[in-house]
């Protein structure tokens, strides 16, 4: 009996840290934003985005081509619906911010998963058919790890949050990496437009 309670005991003692140890969104979003306890993170009353031109403070990881990828697509937003939706502009500081758009992979739980990709193959085709190019389909594993992607609006030190959600995305930067987080602000941009008419 007595070794039924040290073994118990000591079961418990290895997964009772493991329980302790819950996922905080509000404290993992200030250790990816590099900011401090005393940035309140709060779901926000309001799910809209501010009025006027909006300034937007990017946090999207630390490959330099998502950015990139967000500037462009900010350059192609003023360029066709600016005028129709408010325009965008990025600034590099937190606290000058309207909004905040944040997007943090978690690589740690990634997993693989079949896709297809379609390619053209160039050159002379099997049996000497020359009737053009051939498309094949080519299935090949690629790990996804779920994104969590944030619109924040930004009142001083609190970070009121418009949307949050988790999207399963492939590690691997592409160039549409960050279209998830694009398209979401895209449409609270469209959605405060048609509401201020």
């Amino acid at each position: 009996m007595r070794d039924i309670q040290i073994c118990s005991t000591l079961i418990l003692s290895l997964f009772l840290p493991l329980a302790a140890q819950t996922y905080d969104p509000a404290a993992s979003l200030r250790q990816h934003l590099g900011v401090d306890n005393s940035w309140q993170i709060t779901p926000a009353a309001d799910k809209s985005l501010p009025g006027g031109p909006i300034k937007v403070f990017l946090a999207v990881g630390p490959d330099a081509s998502v950015e990139q990828h967000f500037s462009k697509w900010i350059q192609n937003w003023n360029k066709k619906d600016g005028k129709k939706y408010g325009t965008v502009s990025l600034v590099s500081r937190l606290d000058q911010a309207d909004v905040v758009l944040a997007r943090y992979v978690h690589a740690e739980q990634a997993v693989p998963r079949t896709v297809e990709e379609s390619k053209t193959l160039s050159g002379p085709p099997p049996q000497g058919d020359y009737s053009g190019a051939q498309r094949i389909a080519l299935l090949r594993e690629v790990p996804f790890a779920p994104a969590s992607l944030w619109v924040l609006h930004r009142v001083e030190r609190r970070l009121d949050s418009v949307t949050e959600e988790t999207s399963w995305e492939p590690l691997r930067v592409s160039g549409d990496t960050g279209q998830n987080l694009w398209s979401e602000f895209a449409e609270l941009m469209k959605q405060r437009a048609q509401a201020a008419r």
